[in-house]
């Protein structure tokens, strides 16, 4: 944390996110990197979009929910509300928005879907994989 002059707590939520997505290994304080973390630390925007994409298909089940959701509709587009709901039948609503959030923002970053803020619809990106 001190070397990336990061407070602690900030650090945590990085090397928990990285772990999920297979980018990094942690172990009593350590940070390794893994292979698809090289990969994403030295690809240029466009490759660590596609490996962050890739990373969130396989390991994150909201966001391959989500994805098979839009796929399924004839419009590519569904309600976060939808998403939501779901979620709070598993963790409390204040919990629920902020997985979403987090899930929705990733999933922007990677182009596997978009999302309008003023209607709350989550629609599948045209630049998807």
């Amino acid at each position: 944390a001190s070397e990336m002059q990061l407070d602690v707590d900030d650090l945590f939520p990085l090397t928990d996110a990285a772990e999920l997505l297979g980018f990094a290994q942690v172990s009593q304080g350590d940070i390794l990197l893994l292979p698809a973390g090289e990969t994403f630390a030295k690809g240029t925007v466009q490759e660590q979009k596609s490996v962050f994409a890739s990373a969130l298909q396989t390991r994150v089940p909201l966001i391959a929910h989500i994805l098979r959701v839009l796929d399924t509709r004839p419009d590519h587009r569904a309600p976060e509300e939808r998403f939501l709901r779901e979620l709070e039948d598993y963790m409390l609503a204040d919990d629920a928005e902020k997985v979403l959030a987090t899930a929705i923002d990733w999933g922007r970053y990677a182009e596997l879907f978009e999302y309008d803020y003023n209607a709350g619809v989550l629609s599948r990106s045209a630049l998807a994989p």
